[in-house]
């Protein structure tokens, strides 16, 4: 991960305050510059239509309000790196993408101040990390989680994959805490026990391998990091939601081995977003 700032965004909700504390945190950690990021959508401009004035008077109080919120948040826990506010031109997810160039991840609330009640995941926060060109978390406002607890990344052989066992090592390392490498494999794949104990079996030989590739190097790179490899005979999405339940954060790649070329998100990452129990991190 390079110098460039975490860019989170902000709209004044209770989840978006959850992912600027998220992005504080993760700043002090990597030492990164902190850039809070309010959008101006159409609405708002379309609010002015016909009179210079409040159009102007519109971008006028927020950028002086995300000086505040800024100025606020480096007060806030002195944490020793820079913190800025900007106020962009919406549509939201486009322009925070269009960020995401010259960032060194996106930080996002599950849900911002339109959500939905009952959704789990609004239409802004998958919109980035589908097309985002950075690392992007959606942070779950709602949950506390233990900063103890362990980081959790889905393992396969696609590229995307691999690049999420970099993260999540970087991750697991920065915070002092272990790592569980989760593998789903099918039912079908598990070889019996000698003895018959009612239980799923031996996990596949060719996934215990894929898990041990997977982890060894970035081991080697970061040997304080307590691995736990996890072969599970479930679909990866049920298997990554139910690792989330006793993680702080799932580092997932943006598409699996089975994705279709071309599409932005896979299936499974937009499964775990939904459902997951904690934080999650899109890799690509």
């Amino acid at each position: 991960m390079d110098d460039s700032p975490i860019i989170v965004a902000s709209d004044g909700s209770a989840r978006s305050a959850a992912a600027i504390q998220w992005a504080l945190h993760e700043g002090e950690r990597r030492k990164l510059p902190v850039c809070l990021a309010y959008v101006l959508d159409p609405e708002s401009r379309r609010s002015g239509l016909g009179a210079a004035g409040p159009v102007a008077d519109v971008r006028s109080e927020a950028e002086a309000s995300m000086r505040r919120l800024a100025a606020e948040a480096y007060d806030w826990g002195r944490l020793g790196i820079e913190v800025t506010g900007v106020v962009l031109d919406g549509p939201v997810a486009r322009a925070l993408c269009h960020r995401s160039s010259a960032a060194s991840m996106i930080v996002v609330g599950d849900r911002g101040v339109g959500g939905f009640t009952g959704l789990r995941l609004g239409s802004v926060s998958l919109e980035v990390a589908a097309h985002a060109g950075c690392p992007v978390v959606v942070v779950r406002g709602e949950l506390h989680v233990p900063d103890r607890r362990p980081v959790v990344v889905g393992v396969d052989d696609a590229p995307e994959a691999r690049l999420a066992v970099q993260f999540a090592f970087e991750e697991a390392a920065i915070r002092g805490v272990g790592l569980v490498a989760v593998r789903a494999c099918s039912a079908r794949e598990w070889r019996p026990d000698d003895e018959t104990d009612g239980g799923p079996g031996q996990p596949p030989v060719a996934a215990q391998r894929l898990v041990a590739e997977a982890v060894t190097c970035w081991h080697d790179r970061y040997p304080s990091v307590d691995v736990t490899s996890r072969l599970m005979p479930v679909t990866a999405t049920h298997a990554l939601t139910l690792a989330s339940h006793g993680a702080q954060l799932v580092v997932v790649g943006s598409r699996g081995s089975g994705g279709l070329a071309g599409l932005p998100l896979g299936a499974v990452s937009q499964q775990v977003l939904q459902h997951a129990l904690c934080s999650v991190m899109v890799v690509r």
